[in-house]
């Protein structure tokens, strides 16, 4: 009996040690993008987004977002994607990717797969010219979408980051869910929250992640029809 009671404590012990060595971590994640949507299928987009992490407490840096895409049909669409990281105190991320998303539609859902392969490389804070590291990964996004209304849509990923240089593992997801509303034609506001869980650690992190993005629509070269004096419709370039 003394021998069970003993291995009992011992148990309880290593779960208390064992749930020390957990870390959660909240974070407010604010942006603002612009899409120019162009002629046949063309489209490009930019997008400004600031990070506060620590449990917001810490500005920990900017992200600029550059994207082109083409629309292949209603079906697919390829892109080529850029991202410059300037992080306090640590130094600047230039993030180089290219991708493919296949979507399909069924009454007011919306499915889509988009297979992402990026690569990072980080340079130190006054070393511009000195490559520090870089990483690679393999990003196969799942995602869902309703639409309630024509202005008001939810929608839910799931996103494994596959480390393609070391192990082939997923060293973390990234699970999102989110809200977004069309307040004016072509501009919109999306509420998200990204519940995203590091696997790279000895023990877990976890981080809890609450955002605001404000989405602007530009149609660039679009014509619109427009209603004369005698009923008759004409195209008006935008």
């Amino acid at each position: 009996m003394g021998k069970v009671v003993l291995i009992f404590f011992i148990l309880i012990s290593v779960c208390r040690v064992e749930a020390q060595k957990t870390f959660a971590e909240n974070q407010i994640w604010l942006g603002s993008s612009c899409t120019f949507d162009f002629k046949k299928g063309w489209a490009a987009s930019v997008q400004y987004r600031v990070r506060e992490t620590k449990d917001v407490t810490k500005y920990y840096g900017s992200y600029l977002f550059a994207t082109m895409e083409y629309k292949i049909n209603k079906h697919f669409k390829f892109f080529l994607d850029y991202r410059n990281a300037s992080i306090v105190d640590v130094g600047h991320y230039h993030r180089y990717a290219v991708g493919i998303e296949a979507q399909t539609k069924w009454r007011k859902f919306e499915f889509s797969f988009r297979p992402m392969v990026q690569r990072q490389n980080q340079y130190f804070l006054g070393d511009d010219e000195n490559n520090f590291g870089s990483s690679a990964y393999l990003r196969p996004r799942v995602k869902i979408r309703y639409a309630i209304t024509k202005r008001l849509d939810v929608y839910a990923y799931g996103e494994p980051f596959v480390d393609l240089q070391n192990t082939t593992s997923v060293d973390w997801w990234q699970n999102a869910t989110g809200v977004k509303y069309e307040y004016i034609k072509n501009q919109k506001i999306n509420f998200f929250y990204i519940w995203q869980p590091d696997y790279t650690k000895k023990y877990l992190h976890t981080f809890n992640i609450y955002g605001i993005d404000l989405d602007f629509t530009i149609k660039v070269g679009k014509k619109k029809k427009k209603k004369d004096k005698g009923n008759t419709t004409t195209e008006v370039p935008e």
